[in-house]
């Protein structure tokens, strides 16, 4: 039974908020994704991968190939604190060197075969992109991240309780974004909200971007002309 829903997540850390929106409906088909993984049989194809996600349980808007799922991008909910982590990017000198030995990695300057005893092939891990770098990126405390869809509550009940999903946003092997407690309850906003999203169409507010419109958001080779709110996170 599809109707409407706002579901809330509730974080336990800071979170370290992607580049681009993070949609519902792509947090249900990566654990769909996740939970199908064990059906499969290697060697598996790309075709046979992205079909554990093929039917979600939102309602659609749309038909041909502009269709989207009504469910809303993630947004925070309340105050937001902005802050920077730093950590050392450290490479592994030993597995790197054996690898170019091994012919595993190959350098640009090794494009001719080097002579004997030639230094061409030095590895110099004090400047270029070999170096050990100290790399910052960008958190935020927020308590709570929000979505609305018009969906089967029970199926994304399920979905969300499976384990698979664990933290939101990026770095979350680092603990962040991690979710505390998830609350789904029906909610008649989200006839409207779930619009809080890419789409094929244009309302007051949305400017023009170039996006997947429904999972796999990573695969670029299916961006198109979309719109969505100028203040969607």
């Amino acid at each position: 039974m599809m109707e409407p829903l706002k579901i809330t997540f509730e974080l336990g850390s800071a979170i370290c908020l992607p580049k681009y929106p993070l949609h519902l409906d792509a947090l249900i088909a990566y654990i769909n994704t996740q939970k199908g993984l064990i059906t499969l049989e290697e060697p598996h194809s790309r075709k046979a991968l992205l079909a554990l996600a093929d039917d979600l349980p939102f309602e659609r808007h749309g038909d041909g190939e502009g269709w989207i799922y009504k469910a809303s991008a993630l947004q925070p909910v309340g105050d937001l604190t902005h802050s920077s982590r730093f950590y050392t990017n450290r490479h592994d000198k030993a597995s790197i060197a054996s690898a170019v030995k091994n012919n595993q990695i190959q350098l640009k300057r090794q494009a001719a075969s080097l002579e004997k005893m030639s230094h061409a092939g030095q590895l110099d891990f004090n400047r270029g992109h070999q170096r050990n770098a100290l790399v910052y990126h960008n958190i935020t405390y927020v308590d709570k991240m929000e979505a609305y869809c018009i969906g089967d509550k029970a199926l994304i009940e399920e979905a969300l309780s499976s384990g698979h999903l664990t933290h939101l946003g990026k770095l979350h092997r680092m603990g962040f974004g991690f979710i505390k407690q998830v609350e789904i309850e029906v909610c008649s906003e989200a006839n409207e909200l779930w619009k809080k999203r890419v789409k094929p169409f244009e309302e007051k507010g949305d400017i023009s971007v170039s996006s997947p419109l429904r999972p796999p958001y990573w695969d670029i080779g299916t961006k198109t002309l979309c719109y969505m709110p100028v203040n969607l996170i």
